[in-house]
């Protein structure tokens, strides 16, 4: 199951934009911050929706009557669980993470994360050129949390080889033990992270 609803402490790594005033504010004055599923978190803790609407609202649509046990992506802080899956977010979107620092946060109390493959994602926002029973099987995967490398044989020319990069969606408090808003945790590798020898490299989004 890739969803966690519990209070055992967890570390988890972001990617933030230091320029967001809510960064500038929970990270450099408050040292925290709490996410409910009812309120928005603010776009400098994750990259945004895609700007393609209609595919956040396909995912968001398919969560409410198949996978409602899931809170949406439009209200989470965007996450990762493991810092080579934010390096390899960061590898696979150059351009839109070149501006972000790495944070390290550790949560506090009771929360709720969930894991998904953010390269269905990409799949998905060329939804109109992929037959529909490809479709619902990708957001079916995604929320499952499924990776799109292991359904590549189903996927066929569509599906590529993706290299899974899990994202997690976080509800809950997260406490930033170095408060320097503006200064990475960790600074970014500069070498890409080894790919798996059966994946061949292409972009994926969030």
């Amino acid at each position: 199951m890739n969803l966690v609803y519990g209070n055992k402490p967890r570390r988890l790594f972001l990617l933030v934009d230091p320029t967001d005033p809510a960064v500038r504010t929970h990270i450099g004055l408050q040292g925290a911050i709490e996410v409910l599923p009812t309120v928005p978190a603010s776009t400098g803790y994750h990259n945004a929706l895609n700007a393609d609407a209609s595919t956040e609202d396909m995912i968001e649509r398919f969560r409410v009557t198949n996978a409602a046990i899931y809170p949406p992506r439009s209200r989470a802080i965007f996450a990762f669980d493991r810092i080579d899956d934010a390096w390899g977010y960061a590898d696979t979107l150059p351009a839109k993470t070149a501006k972000r620092i790495l944070k390290i946060a550790e949560t506090e109390g009771t929360y709720l994360l969930s894991l998904h493959d953010a390269s269905w994602v990409n799949l998905l926002r060329g939804h109109r050129a992929i037959p529909s029973e490809l479709v619902q099987m990708a957001c079916e995967s995604y929320w499952r949390g499924e990776t799109l490398l292991s359904k590549a044989s189903q996927l066929g020319q569509h599906g590529g080889r993706r290299v899974p990069v899990l994202q997690a969606l976080f509800f809950g408090r997260l406490v930033f033990p170095n408060r320097v808003f503006d200064k990475a945790d960790v600074a970014r590798p500069t070498g890409r992270r080894p790919l798996p020898a059966e994946a061949e490299e292409t972009p994926v989004d969030d």
